[in-house]
This record gives C-alpha cells, sequence and structure tokens, in this order.
C-alpha cells in the first residue's frame, strides 16, 4: 500500500513538494499524517527529516524542526556551531528554530537542508589531471 493512498489530493500535493523540495511545510492543521508519511519516506531514502509549522493557529511566527533520527548520521560538532550561527537549538541529533516568521520559513528550511546535504570538505582539493596525448 502506498504511503500517500489514503491522502486528500492537497495532501498528495504537499508530500510530493516536500519530497521535491527536502522540506515539509506542516504549517496546516491537517498535517499529522503527512509528518508520519513524509517521515518513513525520509527514514526509507536515509534523509535528515526538515519540517515547518505554525506555532499556533493565529500565530505570525512558526518552527523549524530537523531530525536525524531517519538517518544513520548525527551533527558533528562543526554543522552543530553552523547551526547554531543560523539560531538553532541544537543537539547531536536534532536541531530547532521558534519564533521564526512564517514568511522567512521555506527559505531557512532551504538553506538547512542543503547545509545537511553538502558533502564534507576535504583537506585537500582532489585534482585530475587529463594526461597528455601524443602528436601523430
Amino acid at each position: 500500500m502506498n504511503a500517500t493512498s489514503s491522502k486528500t489530493p492537497g495532501q498528495n500535493r504537499r508530500l510530493c513538494e516536500a519530497r521535491e523540495f527536502g522540506y515539509l511545510d506542516a504549517r496546516r492543521p491537517d498535517s499529522d499524517p503527512l509528518v508520519k508519511a513524509y517521515g518513513l519516506w525520509c527514514w526509507r531514502m536515509k534523509l535528515p527529516l526538515v519540517r515547518f509549522e505554525r506555532r499556533s493557529r493565529w500565530s505570525r511566527f512558526g518552527r523549524l524542526h530537523v531530525e536525524l533520527m531517519t538517518t544513520p548520521e548525527v551533527l558533528t560538532p562543526l554543522m552543530q556551531a553552523r547551526l547554531e550561527e543560523l539560531g538553532a537549538t541544537v543537539s547531536p541529533h536534532d536541531a530547532h528554530w521558534d519564533r521564526v516568521p512564517l514568511a522567512d520559513l521555506p527559505a531557512l528550511a532551504r538553506l538547512v537542508f542543503r547545509e545537511l546535504r553538502r558533502p564534507p570538505k576535504r583537506s585537500r582539493p582532489c585534482l585530475t589531471v587529463m594526461p597528455k596525448v601524443a602528436a601523430a
């Protein structure tokens, strides 16, 4: 059975957008089944679960949650410091932001997801030199 089979068309659209963008917009009141379905998908894909929601029904602010329980990884001290610079409360397995203006939530979620998925920098760049071809 598909994880999206019992969802409404609007919920299916939001779930597809979450898979495409890397974060779930859970600002609507009917988002609990979406969070479960998206969390299961993130767990299967070994991706961090990034979602945001309103603080309350009429609030102009929201919360952003990042959970790494869906991955075999933890936040390194360097990544924890980067997320703290962005205003997060951080632990090795998750991070969250509180009182973020609603208009800023998608951009912050995109930034955090990209930061988490960025490959680690190597101490030395890996250079590949093409061999010269002898002139005939």
